[in-house]
């Protein structure tokens, strides 16, 4: 497995922008065309340069000029997950949240969610979360009261169960409160193993993937890689 982070304000300037933008899959380019806000601009290019990237690690590529790698395609399953439609033993996903994006990559199914710390908000909590996670925060707000360890905790919880639907593969048609995220192993259907990572930078990570989460977090300079 591998992890791999960037922060998209080395995308600031328009022109590096465009020119990174050159690097990237027909689809990925169609995809930042219909865009019209800098910034989401920059979260789109950013995540298409790690998935990039991080296909080419492995010997693959969505573009088409790029000679030395397998070419692969895009394609969705049941519920819009993206997957590499001719490979079997590459799993990948990709998320963003402010200045940051982050992607997975991993022989067996996983999801990855970054988010950054947000104020907890309970009544959000009580209706999404389980009961005991809903209870969990309870528990720190009287022990500490609304605070930075609350809005950590509330957003590593929100990272770990987004980063399970998507591992899953079900998105938000599978109710975030049909399943708890606070141990490291999830064992519904299947079992699933989840990490998070607190980083300074003032986000969340979760990785949530059906085989052992043995991979650290790499960061990427945008501007070099490709």
């Amino acid at each position: 497995m591998e992890i791999y982070m960037a922060d998209i304000r080395a995308l600031a300037n328009e022109q590096v922008l465009l020119e990174k933008c050159e690097l990237l899959s027909r689809e990925r380019k169609e995809q930042i065309q219909k865009l019209r806000k800098p910034e989401d601009k920059r979260r789109s290019v950013g995540v298409g340069l790690l998935l990039e990237y991080g296909l080419q690690q492995s010997g693959y590529t969505l573009c088409e000029d790029v000679s030395d790698k397998t070419l692969a395609h895009v394609a969705k399953g049941r519920y819009g997950k993206p997957r590499l439609a001719e490979v079997e033993d590459l799993h990948f996903n990709l998320s963003h949240s402010g200045d940051y994006v982050a992607a997975v990559f991993a022989e067996c199914e996983a999801g990855i969610d970054i988010e950054c710390v947000q104020t907890a908000n309970l009544a959000v909590a009580r209706r999404f979360f389980k009961e005991n996670e809903y209870e969990h925060l309870e528990t720190i707000l009287l022990e500490d009261g609304e605070g930075d360890r609350l809005n950590l905790a509330f957003s590593e919880l929100w990272t770990r169960k987004e980063s399970y639907i998507k591992a899953v593969g079900e998105g938000m048609h599978l109710p975030l409160t049909d399943f708890c995220v606070l141990s490291d192993v999830v064992e519904e259907n299947e079992v699933y193993n989840l990490k998070t990572w607190a980083l300074p930078e003032g986000c969340v990570l979760s990785v949530c993937a059906r085989g052992a989460i043995d991979a650290r977090i790499t960061w990427v300079d945008l501007l070099k890689i490709i």
